[in-house]
């Protein structure tokens, strides 16, 4: 089976050149799941192989009759998804083209009218992934397969999803082996799924809250030792969602950390939410070696918080990063402009939050509201809601990645704002926050702790061959942020004339 992840529609991220790409967890544990019955799988991914066609008829000699191509889609790549499959259908017409992913798992019927894909797989696929390939590979019924959606004499029939969630242990060693390569960040792990909390943008509850499940302390262990012995991390990153839900399992991964290798030779940084953030946890972690945590922010209103049911507060929040700077963590943080009911007031605050908390690194994004989330909903109800093409607006970094001659329109503005002051605010917040010596060293500096946006682990003959690169990723963020150069003084002179006029 040949797996594929096509790329964005969008391609055009300024940053693209510095920035290696995430290691495809979901892809890599379906390939495991295969390999381990001697199933023969490769993986082709278009963010690096731009010629995909190419590469399959490269390949395709060793494989067996009929080909199966399987797409990881995500809304941002469903246009590119759509199109390869196009060429791949049209070239290998006895082929089977299987749709997985989350945008897959919103909209299967809609998929479906496409003529050249044959099968959608909703939610999470391991479980069923060897029946499904035995089926189509023996010509077998499929209708008994959960959690699939298919055409049968014109007919797209849904079968339903699984209510049975996947234990993780059950799944194969990840393989990493696969992926060491250095376009790919190879210092990740997961070490859960699920989500027990109701954010209306967050695509991780379309089909219900899933329940929150992890690894055992062993398998965690496993992979750790694994990217610490067989591929040199010395920075090991827990790519959770939420890594501090279960404070028992916490306590427990700490202790065999203690033991281990890893303590005192490596670093750790894991994403958290401030409810769960107790000084307890913060400084047990921090003393078996995490000193990175990564905060979903999202605003500095307590009334915006409420709206998109973050469910925690400002003071949590506060508490929880006064707390991990006191103790020596790196903290990071995201926030997210374009929120429903949002000012230029609250975009404003959180670049002072920002500040006040003394946060080392921050990403000021766009709001996506992603399909099947509460958010997509809110958005058409408000008629705000602005899709180019197939979604291929959908990227949250839009503002900052895209190139400042081709700009990518924001899928949602929220009402009493307008898409100009969105960007304004993202622009400036940005400028602000990192328009130091200190925070631009920290951003393009190698160093130990390489918790940043970009990646220069590169040899001398390497740097010299991005100087290029460099020369106009510069040239382009000077182009990007002249208009917040140009007009912010501009835009205070009007203000304070209106404040002297109005008490005049």
């Amino acid at each position: 089976m040949i797996f594929i992840n096509p790329s964005q529609t969008n391609d055009s991220n300024i940053f693209k050149e510095f920035t290696p790409s995430m290691v495809p967890f979901g892809m890599g544990f379906l390939m495991a799941t295969l390999n381990e019955k001697n199933i023969k799988t490769a993986f082709i991914d278009e963010i690096h192989i731009k010629d995909v066609i190419s590469k399959v008829d490269e390949i395709i000699d060793t494989f067996t009759k009929p080909y199966i191509f399987g797409f990881n889609v995500l809304t941002i790549s469903y246009n590119h998804a759509l199109d390869l499959s196009r060429k791949l259908k049209n070239k290998y017409p006895d082929s089977c083209i299987v749709f997985g992913g989350v945008h897959s798992s919103v909209f299967p019927a809609e998929i479906l009218e496409h003529d050249f894909v044959d099968i959608v797989v909703k939610g999470e696929a391991e479980r069923i992934m060897f029946d499904l390939y035995d089926s189509i590979k023996n010509g077998k019924d499929i209708s008994n397969i959960e959690s699939i959606s298919f055409k049968k004499n014109g007919e797209i029939i849904h079968n339903p999803i699984s209510g049975c969630l996947i234990e993780l242990d059950d799944l194969p060693k990840f393989p990493f082996h696969l992926f060491c390569d250095k376009k790919y960040e190879m210092s990740y792990i997961m070490t859960s799924r699920g989500c027990p909390h109701s954010c209306i943008f967050c695509s991780n509850n379309i089909h219900g809250k899933k329940k929150y499940r992890f690894h055992s302390t062993e398998r965690i262990m496993a992979d750790m030792l694994c990217l610490y012995n067989e591929y040199n991390c010395r920075h090991i990153k827990i790519y959770d969602d939420n890594f501090l839900v279960d404070e028992e399992r916490l306590i427990e991964l700490a202790d065999s950390i203690r033991k281990s290798e890893i303590f005192g030779n490596a670093i750790l940084s894991f994403q958290a939410r401030a409810d769960n953030a107790s000084k307890a946890i913060l400084q047990m972690l921090y003393d078996v070696g995490f000193r990175g945590i990564y905060f979903g922010i999202e605003t500095a209103s307590e009334k915006l918080l409420a709206t998109v049911k973050k469910g925690e507060t400002i003071g949590q929040i506060k508490e929880a990063i006064f707390i991990a700077k006191s103790i020596g963590y790196n903290v990071s943080a995201n926030f997210i402009f374009g929120l429903p009911d949002e000012t230029h007031k609250d975009r404003i605050d959180a670049i002072k939050m920002s500040k006040d908390l003394n946060l080392d690194l921050v990403k000021y994004n766009n709001l996506i509201p992603f399909p099947g989330t509460a958010m997509l909903a809110r958005a058409k109800i408000e008629n705000s809601l602005h899709i180019v093409g197939l979604y291929e607006n959908f990227l949250a970094t839009a503002t900052m990645s895209e190139n400042p001659f081709n700009k990518i329109r924001l899928p949602y503005i929220p009402i009493n704002n307008t898409e100009n002051q969105i960007r304004f605010d993202i622009l400036y917040c940005t400028l602000r926050f990192y328009f130091s010596w200190k925070k631009l060293k920290r951003i393009f500096a190698p160093s130990d702790f390489n918790y940043t946006w970009f990646d220069f682990e590169l040899t001398p003959n390497e740097r010299f061959k991005k100087f290029k690169d460099v020369i106009t990723l510069l040239f382009l963020l000077t182009i990007k942020f002249s208009e917040v150069l140009v007009r912010y003084p501009l835009i205070t002179f009007k203000n304070n004339l209106k404040s002297w006029n109005n008490k005049a």
